[in-house]
């Protein structure tokens, strides 16, 4: 697990947003990367399941391990970025530094530019490549997550929350935070390796419900702070934005199977453009069995903005290449 490259380059990344002695806007640069990282990671899983070996050749020595996993990444998306916008280029390049390279030769190759032009772009971004510094302090050096330190974070975690879990109506967002505490705990069962593979299973498996379960709480919290127009208004934008970058999931139609034996089939969708709640989230059926008269309050029209995001993702994914071209 630990050189699994969907982690590697976001244990990085999240060093940093955590890290407030990273000036802001690198911190900033690396939220982005998380994006980025995605395309990475699904390339550098295709060059492993053809039996590519995933290596960083130096001077002196070839260095294979979670390190060189994250590196090669970084370098994976600076190339990838080379021929882009300089902001870009930049993030990509701080990536790498981040994560270890400090070969500023390798770095250029990678940029296609020369090292003077390197070290112009990391010092751009708080960098003093010559010094082999941060506008900062450094950042730890990379090391493997360690089950029994991420358990000891959650037991300060539930120390933290544990007065405010124990009213008789916990507020959503103390609840979201108490799931999260939980899944790190899960996080450390699924990195512990003195568990069996089924415990780990288990462990990881619980994690993803678990955050799953701190997302319905959160997006109730959130749902709090809006009317229903509001919430509508933000989702028409958001529809308008997305259309430009990938595939957005209009609508659904989903079959529910009922313990009793009979499925029920539900349509999600959206009020049409023109209304003035264009956006809001319906759900609709033609069986007695679902009460689709009144509105969807605010959570419930969030859940499903984010199910429907989910999808999106996948089959955005799954389009062929020239699926973006007029037709």
């Amino acid at each position: 697990m630990d050189d699994d490259p969907k982690l590697i380059v976001l244990k990085h990344v999240f060093l940093l947003l955590l890290d407030r002695s990273v000036p802001p806007a690198a911190r900033w640069a690396a939220a982005r990367l998380r994006v980025a990282a995605a395309g990475v990671r699904a390339k550098l899983a295709r060059r492993r399941s053809a039996g590519a070996t995933l290596e960083i050749v130096t001077a002196t020595a070839v260095e294979t391990g979670p390190a060189a996993v994250a590196r090669t990444a970084c370098l994976a998306l600076i190339t990838e970025r080379a021929d882009g916008p300089v902001e870009l280029l930049r993030e990509a390049l701080a990536s790498a530094w981040w994560a270890g390279e400090r070969d500023l030769q390798e770095l250029a190759r990678a940029a296609k530019v020369s090292t003077f032009e390197v070290r112009e772009h990391l010092g751009a971004i708080g960098v003093d490549a010559g010094a082999g510094t941060y506008g900062g302090p450094r950042l730890p050096e990379y090391r493997p997550v360690r089950a029994a330190e991420v358990r000891a974070l959650a037991e300060v975690v539930q120390r933290v929350l544990s007065p405010a879990v124990l009213s008789t109506d916990p507020e959503p967002l103390v609840e979201a935070a108490w799931q999260l505490g939980i899944a790190l705990n899960r996080v450390a069962g699924s990195v512990d390796p003195s568990l069996s593979a089924e415990e780990i299973a288990e462990a990881a498996q619980d994690l993803a419900d678990r955050i799953v379960d701190a997302l319905g709480y959160a997006l109730q919290a959130r749902a709090g702070l809006h009317t229903p127009l509001e919430l509508a208004a933000e989702a028409d934008r958001e529809n308008v934005d997305r259309v430009v970058e990938g595939a957005v999931a209009a609508g659904a139609v989903v079959t529910v199977t009922l313990p009793v034996g009979h499925s029920v089939t539900v349509t999600v969708a959206h009020q049409p453009y023109g209304r003035p709640d264009a956006g809001y989230s319906t759900l609709t059926s033609p069986s007695p069995l679902v009460s689709d008269k009144a509105p969807l309050d605010g959570a419930e029209h969030l859940i499903l903005r984010t199910a429907l995001g989910l999808i999106d993702q996948v089959v955005t994914a799954r389009l062929a290449e020239d699926a973006f071209e007029d037709r």
